[in-house]
């Protein structure tokens, strides 16, 4: 029981931490799209798109091994070396392409990568090893710091660059805020993390062929139709992001609900109803973001809002197809079958590259429908990869949910 209730406590702590981090991102778009040109905001969301890959990088390569070791003691989770290091790495990449091509975005991300890297990484630690307190603590302080730059945006002191310019740098110097309240080891060295360097490798590559993958593929498309498909793409996420939230909170506590199903006699069929309700408490919310009025719309996000509006029916439906890929993903970790998880993303990625890319050559509405037919054929990938697995035998560990 104390056991159970540890674990819901975890799962709550994610929610209200991803929660509040979803309101700092909201904040920080809304004033940029408000506030600049479609070309302005594409560009914002590129430097975005790259800051959310290279933290995300480090997350996987770093904190989910880190605190997926049971015997891992709390000391040792704070060994954030190689975390640090993927930082340091990752905004020399974004100092380069950002100074290359002139772009003041990319040159803001690139300062601020390796403060916000240390923050994710942090936060990580903090919920995983029941710390949950300060995690949520540094959530809402940096929520508060967007706030006041989205409030600067509507009293018109200062533009969209600036407002992006606090969001980023206010994370980052709470990272390192954070990183020196709990003592932890942020010397850029490989060797300072107690991580094996193949199972980092291994989770990061896991990261790359998920949402690095899309990512890639958002840049090329971008190059093909122009700014305005990132812009577009950037809006429709900022709108998305409540359903977001609560798809990243199922999945803090579907595996082990899944290995529960899967060890019982209901099975697959006990899975199917989780999903089933899953859609059904989803569809209310994904039927809002198609359909949000003009109006509020527009005063979200500007100009982009034009471009936005018509793709929104099928963001959302894509959502809606991660939904249903969801329950059948978290099995697969349950299960541990980490091969049958590369094979599937992999064929995934093998479709979904040229598949987007092609459609940037009609548009963005294409771009879209391709993501959301992809969505839904890995969806069915995911079910038909559950359906042909043995039950689970006591010798099965379970992976930690590195995607996002």
């Amino acid at each position: 029981m104390t056991v159970r209730r540890s674990a819901g406590g975890r799962a709550a702590a994610a929610l209200a931490v991803s929660a509040l981090a979803s309101l700092s991102g909201l904040l920080v778009a809304v004033a940029v799209a408000r506030t600049s040109s479609t070309v302005d905001t594409g560009k914002y969301g590129i430097a975005t798109s790259a800051l959310l890959l290279v933290t995300a990088l480090a997350r996987s390569a770093v904190t989910d091994p880190l605190v997926a070791d049971a015997g891992r003691t709390p000391s040792g989770t704070r060994s954030l070396g190689r975390a640090s290091l993927i930082g340091v790495s990752g905004a020399v990449v974004l100092l380069g392409v950002g100074t290359t091509t002139v772009s003041e975005d990319l040159l803001i991300a690139a300062v601020a990568a390796h403060g916000l890297t240390v923050r994710e990484c942090v936060r990580a630690v903090l919920v995983a090893i029941g710390s949950a307190r300060t995690a949520v603590v540094l959530e809402a302080t940096w929520a508060a710091a967007s706030a006041v730059a989205f409030l600067g945006t509507l009293a018109g002191a200062w533009g969209g660059s600036v407002a992006f310019a606090l969001w980023a740098g206010s994370g980052a110097v709470l990272g390192y805020v954070a990183a020196a309240r709990t003592g932890s080891d942020l010397v850029p060295v490989w060797s300072r993390t107690p991580v094996p360097g193949e199972r980092s490798v291994a989770f990061a590559s896991d990261t790359l062929i998920g949402s690095g993958v899309v990512q890639l593929v958002t840049w090329i498309a971008t190059a093909i139709g122009g700014l305005s498909i990132a812009a577009a793409l950037r809006g429709a996420g900022t709108l998305a992001g409540p359903v977001t939230v609560g798809l990243s909170a199922a999945r803090a506590v579907l595996i082990p609900r899944t290995l529960r199903h899967l060890e019982s006699t209901g099975g697959v069929r006990g899975l199917v109803v989780d999903t089933a309700l899953m859609t059904a408490l989803a569809l209310p919310a994904l039927t809002a973001l198609s359909f949000i009025p003009d109006p509020i719309g527009r005063a979200l996000l500007g100009d982009t809002w034009r471009l936005v509006a018509p793709i929104l029916p099928l963001t959302a439906l894509e959502l809606l197809f991660q939904l249903v890929a969801a329950v059948p993903e978290s099995a697969h970790r349950a299960l541990g079958r980490g091969g049958r998880i590369v094979a599937v993303r992999s064929g995934s990625a093998v479709v979904r590259i040229p598949v987007v890319v092609l459609a940037a050559l009609s548009g963005l509405d294409a771009v879209v429908a391709a993501a959301a037919v992809v969505t839904m054929l890995s969806a069915t990938a995911w079910w038909v990869s559950l359906a042909t697995m043995s039950r689970p035998t006591p010798s099965h560990r379970v992976l930690p949910d590195v995607a996002t």
